[in-house]
């Protein structure tokens, strides 16, 4: 069994498996014990082969309120505090934004990441700094044609070759790398790449690059799309 193929006996809406991950609907979640600044936390569910939970409706939303003990980070993404010009959120796994629940006056500070409250399940934006528990998701099965879902860290590579898009990053954020990836259909890894002034820019790659086996060092960070899964039993 690979570290995609976490299994899970589905008999009831919810059911937890002994790893800790839950499932409700078609996707899997994992409620943290832990708590993690915004950028830990998007790695940590990285390193679970999963990306910080996306919510599509008031369903899901009571979901999570219901089983987060308290408050955490989701996975929106605020690229408001790198592009003056975009307004928008959006989810780091790509999916629409159809579903708000912001908190009375929110959002009001400005900041690129968000939490949600656990007494109410509304959101309210807040530092990246900040440390807060997190919950990470992914779908229970992955349809072969569906778009990637996320995208793992190369160790010792870096991709070579024509850029599709170089993005400026002045947070050297690996989230932004990511997103920008997502939302560009024909990306399908990136590098983040140090400059010597005002920060990393973002160098976007289709599947005709290719990896070397230099350090990746030179590069800051390198990352290739991957599906994601739990499967049903």
């Amino acid at each position: 069994m690979t570290v995609a193929d976490v299994t899970l006996i589905i008999s009831s809406p919810q059911d937890k498996d002994a790893n800790g991950w839950i499932s409700y609907g078609e996707f899997c979640y994992y409620f943290s014990t832990v708590s993690l600044n915004f950028n830990d936390a998007f790695n940590h569910c990285l390193g679970l082969e999963s990306l910080l939970v996306s919510i599509g409706s008031q369903e899901e939303n009571y979901f999570l309120q219901k089983n987060s003990k308290t408050e955490c980070w989701i996975g929106m993404y605020r690229p408001q505090c790198w592009f003056d010009q975009s307004k928008n959120n959006h989810w780091l796994d790509g999916t629409e934004f159809k579903f708000v629940n912001w908190d009375v006056g929110e959002p009001n500070e400005n900041t690129c990441c968000v939490k949600m409250l656990p007494a109410t399940g509304k959101w309210r934006d807040r530092l990246c700094s900040i440390s807060y528990n997190f919950v990470c998701k992914k779908p229970l099965s992955v349809n072969p044609n569906q778009q990637k879902r996320a995208i793992r860290r190369v160790i010792d590579s870096y991709i070579v070759g024509d850029s599709l898009e170089v993005v400026p990053n002045k947070g050297c954020l690996i989230q932004l790398c990511m997103l920008m990836c997502i939302r560009n259909w024909m990306c399908a890894g990136f590098n983040m790449r140090p400059e010597l002034q005002n920060g990393c820019t973002c160098e976007l790659k289709d599947d005709r690059n290719w990896l070397t086996f230099d350090s990746v060092q030179k590069v800051g960070a390198s990352y290739w799309s991957y599906p994601i899964r739990c499967k049903i039993m």
